[in-house]
């Protein structure tokens, strides 16, 4: 026989509940994040603009977030710019940090959302600083 003390029914209670919770809750579907172009040169003193896009073509989205890095020692932000943007809120405002060479956006559309391809979410503007790869 198998005794268990009270505190330990209410663990395993709550393990189970817990348990069952997760597993019948709502999964949240990924769309795809795009950059683009994928491949430049880039000379010192230059810019060049790349564009942060999303396809979600079987499922609409209401929420895009990312956060990405560029070598700091080679290229420097310029701008950031989210006219043309499918998103219309955002949670926060874009920002980067040339120092560390990070750049982030998170943003929302209201329902009933948004689906399909190619959806302009955010432009970046980079300078070139020194030569590299």
């Amino acid at each position: 026989m198998f005794f268990c003390s009270s505190w330990e029914k209410i663990f395993f209670s709550s393990l189970f509940i817990l348990a069952l919770i997760a597993w019948s809750a709502p999964r949240a579907e990924a769309a795809s994040l795009s950059l683009g172009p994928t491949t430049s040169n880039v000379r010192v003193g230059q810019t060049i603009t790349l564009t942060v896009r999303v396809n979600s073509s079987d499922k609409t989205l209401n929420a895009v977030s990312g956060s990405l890095s560029f070598p700091a020692n080679l290229l420097e932000i310029v701008s950031l710019g989210k006219n043309n943007s499918i998103l219309t809120y955002w949670v926060e405002e874009p920002a980067f940090n040339n120092l560390s060479g990070t750049w982030r956006f998170e943003g929302l559309v209201p329902n009933p959302g948004w689906s399909g391809t190619n959806g302009q979410v955010i432009n970046v503007v980079l300078r070139g600083k020194a030569a590299g790869r």
